[in-house]
């Protein structure tokens, strides 16, 4: 059978130069033609430029993203071809249209002709340039033309503009800055429609959420931010200077216009959001508050009842969750194995109409202040579930809530309360033992790490085991250091005259015992993983005592210690690990720390592997 070949989107060039964007349009590649990078710069990915036909007019410029270069390179895309464009956006470079293809479906392959007899489209056509108009929250000079307002003039435009959110530009409320002052209209773009093919844009939305920490020992600021409007949600991401310029100006609750930052992919490992992309602000970054919020979309929540709790899968599991305060304890503080910090929590009980009690924990600033009562109604946006105790949960950086807002189930479950709940018998999910917190030491493979986003959660580390082969260990200066002879302190010590001083335990040392911190390169059949060992783990992967490895170190015996390091490498160990998110440069990352390494015993090791072949059979 011969398949039909589509029809073309009759105008649709033309519609796409007068700024109309039709959704969904079809079209004929006439052309396909690589452009070199910048400089030849090999590292970066090839770019393809598309002539795109409807038969009536033909549009040289159009772009793809090359993210479907695939597309392009499997021949699946190829001249005199039909297909559709799923999604795309449009910029004015210099008085030309350019279509930027972000998502394309091919309809058919090479049609063995060109259809029709297509013009290419004049560019004097285009009915005006709003995308050349500032995009900015401030107010543009005198001579610039003003932004321009695309507002659907029919039912059948409306529609078709809430299917394609990158043809819709809007204008927002008026706006004040910081200091009180109202700024003009600006035209702004749905959240959905942002990505990294923009150079100028101007969102419009509400603080969802918004989570800051410090790192680098309290040298280093973060702040995290989600933003929402009524096609979707971004998250935004501020450091260090860029904190203490943006940071008082942004509240839980209101309204911003923001403008300028750097687009990316989002990182999945961090980032909860249903967004593809993500905004780091920088220096060019302005926010406004917006004045008149009237419109604006509130918080959305998708509640889940506690009947459905107990029976989820809580591994990296984040909920909804409308309740009732049931009861709420003091602080109390906790020391951190890691570092031995001092955290703040509170433990509160919520129950909701299905009269399951659950414990929920608040940590830091957040439990300090705590001060709300029995009786109160909280709705939890993204509250993080845990197995401890068979169900709990906790309000992690990703959460955020509110207190008797002002909704209609609120109202509902309050009316509950006061009649029934409040005199109710509560019960508890069945316990789970909970005294390792759902931990799980699971046999993966190398590759599972990164596939499965191990340890990538904040708020929790992942532990495994596997086996691998060391292939490389990094040299360093600081590979071994004089640390605090104090028993389970190891802090490195700081010379002070003839003595040692321990900055934690606040004493002196006349002497000092030798810690190992090293990294090294294991790999599997699947893949390669850089894991953190220190002294325990170190001495069994070296073969020496960090007593030795520190002498050689100090006495600059190069050569013994890169054979000693030659001697280990490609011997196979099991290694259990723990790994957690840290952030690092501004950048976060996973670090993965060897806790134990033994020898393989291939005994053990032949018993598993019969043991998982039979699970195949």
């Amino acid at each position: 059978n011969i398949m039909a070949v589509p029809q073309l989107t009759t105008g649709g060039i033309e519609a796409i130069s007068n700024e109309q964007n039709p959704e969904t349009p079809t079209f004929q590649v006439l052309t396909i033609k690589k452009i070199a990078s910048a400089g030849n710069d090999a590292s970066k990915p090839e770019r393809y430029r598309l002539c795109l036909s409807d038969g009536s007019f033909k549009q040289p410029s159009a772009m793809l993203a090359t993210q479907l270069n695939d597309l392009v390179t499997d021949n699946k895309i190829v001249e005199n071809g039909i297909i559709r464009l799923d999604r795309y956006i449009c910029n004015t470079v210099s008085g030309r249209r350019i279509i930027i293809v972000l998502g394309a479906t091919v309809l058919h392959g090479d049609v063995g002709h060109e259809i029709g007899e297509p013009k290419k489209i004049d560019a004097n056509a285009s009915k005006g340039d709003a995308d050349a108009a500032p995009a900015g929250g401030s107010a543009a000079p005198a001579a610039a033309a003003p932004p321009r307002d695309v507002k659907p003039t029919t039912a059948a435009l409306a529609t078709n503009a809430s299917k394609n959110p990158y043809s819709n530009k809007g204008k927002t409320p008026s706006a004040r800055t910081s200091g009180g002052a109202t700024s003009t209209t600006v035209s702004t773009i749905p959240i959905q429609a942002l990505n990294p093919y923009q150079t100028r844009w101007t969102i419009c939305g509400r603080v969802a959420n918004r989570s800051d920490r410090t790192y680098k020992n309290g040298e280093g600021k973060l702040m995290n931010v989600e933003i929402i409007d009524d096609s979707g949600e971004i998250r935004c991401t501020a450091f260090n200077s860029d904190v203490d310029r943006l940071g008082s100006l942004l509240e839980v609750g209101k309204v911003y216009t923001i403008r300028g930052g750097r687009m990316k992919p989002a990182n999945k490992k961090f980032n909860r959001t249903s967004n593809d992309y993500e905004i780091t602000f920088g220096s060019e970054t302005v926010i406004t508050e917006v004045a008149d919020t009237s419109g604006m979309p509130t918080i959305r929540y998708e509640y889940v009842d506690f009947t459905q709790l107990e029976g989820m899968n809580k591994e990296d599991a984040y909920v909804d969750v409308l309740a009732v305060i049931h009861s709420v304890d003091e602080t109390s503080t906790i020391t951190t194995k890691r570092d031995s910090r001092e955290l703040t929590k509170r433990e509160i009980t919520l129950m909701d109409q299905s009269q399951i009690a659950i414990r929920c924990t608040l940590w830091g600033t957040t439990a300090e202040n705590f001060a709300h009562q029995v009786g109160d109604i909280v709705s939890i946006k993204k509250a993080k579930l845990s197995d401890f105790h068979g169900c709990s949960m906790s309000i992690s950086s990703a959460s955020s809530f509110e207190v008797n807002p002002d909704r209609p189930e609120v109202h509902e479950l309050r009316g509950w309360y006061e009649t029934e709940g409040k005199n109710a018998t509560v019960s508890r999910p069945a316990g789970g033992g909970g005294g390792g917190g759902g931990r799980s030491d699971r046999r993966i493979v190398i590759s599972q790490v990164k596939d499965e986003n191990l340890g990538a959660n904040e708020d929790k580390a992942d532990w495994f085991i596997f086996k691998g082969s060391v292939s490389f260990i990094k040299k360093s200066e600081k590979s071994c250091y004089k640390a605090c002879p104090s028993e389970s302190c190891n802090k490195k010590l700081i010379e002070d005259g003839d003595e040692f001083r321990c900055e934690k335990c606040n004493k002196a040392y006349k002497d000092y015992e030798y810690r190992i911190m090293m990294s090294l390169s294991a790999l599997d059949q699947t893949s390669q993983l850089w894991v953190s060992c220190f002294s325990e783990t170190a001495e069994i992967i070296l073969g020496e005592t960090a007593k030795k490895m520190g002498e050689l170190q100090d006495a600059g015996d190069e050569a013994t210690i890169d054979k000693i390091h030659k001697d280990a490498y490609f011997k196979q160990y099991m290694f259990k690990c723990r790994a957690k998110a840290e952030t690092y440069n501004d950048e976060s990352r996973v670090k993965c720390t060897a806790v134990s390494v033994t020898r393989v015993d291939h005994v053990a090791e032949s018993k598993y592997l019969i043991e998982k072949i039979k699970q195949y059979a």
